[in-house]
């Protein structure tokens, strides 16, 4: 008689779903650069700066 098609060893500890899953997660995750531009505080003089530049872009000031 022949195994079924789901008949497989689970005894293996490293399998390749596994390790492709943790592969993946790995890659997905972020830098550690961009960890640290988003924990980094935001500069008052630049945030100011933006919103002036969004007035100038609105056409609210010239």
């Amino acid at each position: 008689m022949t195994r079924h098609i789901a008949d497989r060893d689970h005894s293996e500890p490293g399998s390749a779903r596994v390790r492709n899953f943790t592969r993946i997660e790995r890659e997905e995750r972020p830098s550690e650069a961009s960890k640290i531009l988003q924990t980094r505080p935001e500069s008052r003089e630049s945030t100011a700066r933006v919103k002036a530049y969004l007035e100038i872009e609105r056409g609210r000031r010239a």
